[in-house]
């Protein structure tokens, strides 16, 4: 490019106020580098926030809103979810840092956001593109956010390609801001209900500790915790190929690819993969709603042994459970709760399965009757 792209070219293109001029000098400039491709995107972004926020209503709010935005960090962002739904992040400085703010309440909301932009533009510019570039001042490839969901809660959240995402109750999922690599890849210690934004370009791969999922396009569940011996995969759309993740002393890797250690789940079906073992032969699942019906706060059990319902209870009630009979855990329990509260859930519990039970502040304790009683149960401090 003969004369370098201005700073009055950007704004115009990423306004739509432009010249077909611009956007073809605009577009060389892009083409020139990956790293102006990054800065356009982030620009076109501020300009996009800037054009939603509600500056008429509160601008304290919704500058605050921008400066969050803006001031994504170069390192690992963590949010937390606890059990009263508040969710804390470590602060990262804020633009009121960089350019201290006067209030002008007389301006209208569009010069205020225009204003917003063109100050927003200008720290952007003057410090990616002007500014001699440092590699010690580049975000790292591996700059990951990551969000975790404690017992008692579930979260829905959306991926920077339009991927939808169900966390349930102790879930933790790490996540690039903006997916720039041909694989769009994400990590999952938990349990995760994906919708998938289809980009047959860009696979996307959900990663866990003993299995990895590979779509297109597709809604699926997948649940890792890592007490439970397998990781589960039931697909409600599309399909996916779930592979086996290799032993981390394991010299024989196998490819991703490779159809030794790949198998497809379509539509309706289930596979389970364990620890230094190929992934199950796909079979029809028996029930969607017993593997999908927390997405919508249920609890569904089919022949489900005690230990599992109570490690199931534990995440959804954010209670803690103990059995005084260790035998008791492999009986099986079958019910349906939609959204009831855990009163309910203990009431139905201990008359299916013969069972008492007693609760001392967080803590619930399972026993069998003693010989000849009936049912007995209650709070007990």
């Amino acid at each position: 490019m003969d004369q370098p792209v201005s700073r009055e070219e950007i704004i115009r293109v990423i306004t739509g106020d432009c010249s077909w001029r611009d956007r073809e000098r605009v577009a060389e400039w892009i083409k020139e580098d990956r790293g102006n491709k990054e800065k356009f995107e982030k620009l076109q972004e501020t300009w996009r926030i800037a054009g939603r926020l509600d500056l008429w209503q509160n601008e304290d709010q919704a500058w605050a809103k921008l400066s969050e935005r803006i001031s994504r960090p170069s390192h690992l962002k963590i949010h937390r979810l606890d059990n009263t739904g508040r969710a804390e992040e470590q602060p990262t400085g804020s633009l009121d840092t960089l350019y201290p703010r006067k209030k002008h309440a007389y301006l209208p909301w569009v010069f205020r956001a225009a204003a917003a932009f063109l100050l927003l533009f200008g720290i952007l510019y003057a410090a990616h593109y002007y500014a001699p570039e440092e590699k010690g001042n580049e975000p790292p490839a591996s700059a990951m956010e990551e969000v975790e969901v404690g017992r008692g809660q579930r979260l829905n959240l959306t991926l920077g390609d339009g991927t939808r995402v169900v966390l349930n109750s102790g879930s933790m999922l790490r996540y690039p801001p903006q997916f720039r690599e041909a694989i769009r890849e994400v990590e999952l210690e938990g349990e995760a209900y994906f919708d998938v934004a289809r980009n047959e370009s860009e696979p996307f791969i959900v990663h866990t500790a003993k299995a990895s999922v590979r779509v297109l396009g597709t809604e699926f569940n997948i649940s890792a915790y890592s007490e439970k011996v397998d990781v589960e995969v039931v697909v409600a759309e599309g399909r996916v190929a779930v592979t086996a993740e290799p032993n981390s002393g394991d010299k024989d890797t196998v490819s991703l690819t490779s159809s030794r250690n790949e198998v497809v789940v379509r539509k309706g079906e289930y596979t389970a993969v364990r620890e230094g073992a190929l992934p199950t032969t796909p079979v029809r699942a028996a029930s969607m709603e017993y593997h999908l019906g927390w997405v919508d706060g249920n609890l569904i059990f089919e022949a489900t042994p005690l230990r599992e319902v109570i490690r199931r209870l534990e995440l959804y009630y954010n209670r803690d459970f103990k059995v005084a009979d260790p035998g008791l855990l492999d009986h099986k329990f079958t019910a349906a709760f939609k959204k009831k509260p855990l009163s309910k859930v203990l009431d139905v519990l201990s008359v299916a399965m013969d069972l008492k039970y007693r609760q001392a502040d967080s803590l619930i304790y399972l026993e069998r009757y003693p010989p000849g009683a009936g049912p007995v149960h209650g709070n007990e401090e």
